[in-house]
């Protein structure tokens, strides 16, 4: 993952936080101040975690004190200069107001993002019209989902959509993600492209290639079949994550007009959400037999 992937991956985050409290600092911080810059003491060990696994950050054995890396210092640069732009700052936006309703799902409108610590974060004052605007934009574009009332352009009950996870995952900007017809620019997760590949027996949907974007009526009807037997086998503690993106794919496989980019675009998600389940390997194997249909 480069520099870019690693900024918009952590952007709106306590790991976000953690880094730029880190870059301000002219010595080592002291563990203490480091996760007092997140939201709860547990966010910010994992932060720390999460920055010296990106090589972000290193602790000083000595101390404990937390120093920012070169590259660290380089990727708290990328953030801070992406909020000071229009574009940029609108994308930062957006794309935060994207993981606070992943990490809130029970928040009873996206007015609430403007008190948030996330939004505090961003580093640049947003008005309530900003997010009832990038709310609308967001909800448009299938990004998200809520109630929408005629008094505010303020999404109740909102939540987060497939479309927008995969959108939080990209290393584009949203609006690049959104041009592409939310697709993404990499949409298997490198950790999984390995064993995704051995799933399918050397197929090439660990690269999503295909030579013919449309899917034929035959394969429809075997992706459908083999997709139903997937839903049919899962144990009934799967995750409802993972059953509704299964019966999300599902029910594309059933549109005429789906093009095998969008198919297996939404079957990566599936795979990424398998893998951290108990049952994982099983699942990912039915799955690659489902996927091995349309990826030749």
């Amino acid at each position: 993952m480069d520099e870019d992937q690693i900024m918009w991956r952590i952007q709106g985050t306590d790991s976000e936080a953690v880094l730029l409290a880190a870059h301000y600092a002219v010595q080592p911080l002291a563990r203490g101040a480091a996760l007092a810059a997140a939201s709860t003491t547990q966010a910010g060990q994992e932060a720390i975690m999460e920055l010296e696994d990106f090589k972000l950050a290193e602790t000083v054995r000595a101390s404990a004190h937390l120093a920012v890396t070169a590259r660290g210092h380089r990727v708290a640069e990328k953030i801070l200069a992406s909020r000071s732009g229009g574009k940029l700052a609108r994308d930062a936006l957006r794309r935060t107001l994207l993981r606070w309703l992943a990490d809130n799902p029970k928040v009873s409108s996206t007015e609430k993002f403007v008190e948030s610590p996330s939004a505090a974060a961003l580093g640049f004052q947003v008005t309530d019209n900003d997010v009832e605007n990038e709310a609308e934009f967001l909800a448009e574009n299938n990004l998200i989902k809520g109630i929408g009332v005629a008094q505010s352009r303020h999404a109740i009950r909102p939540s987060i959509t497939m479309e927008g996870r995969e959108a939080l995952d990209d290393p584009g900007t949203i609006w690049d993600f959104i041009k592409r017809g939310g697709v993404s620019q990499h949409v298997y997760n490198n950790q999984f492209e390995g064993a995704v590949a051995a799933i399918t027996q050397g197929s090439n949907v660990n690269h999503m290639e295909t030579h013919q974007t449309n899917v034929t009526t035959a394969e429809r009807a075997v992706f459908s079949q083999r997709l139903a037997a997937v839903l049919e086998a899962l144990p009934d503690d799967a995750p409802a994550d993972l059953r509704e993106c299964l019966t999300d794919l599902e029910a594309s496989a059933r549109d005429d007009a789906v093009s095998k980019p969008s198919l297996l675009a939404r079957a990566s998600q599936a795979f990424v959400i398998a893998a951290s389940t108990e049952a994982g390997r099983e699942i990912m194997q039915q799955l690659g037999h489902a996927v091995s249909v349309i990826s030749q």
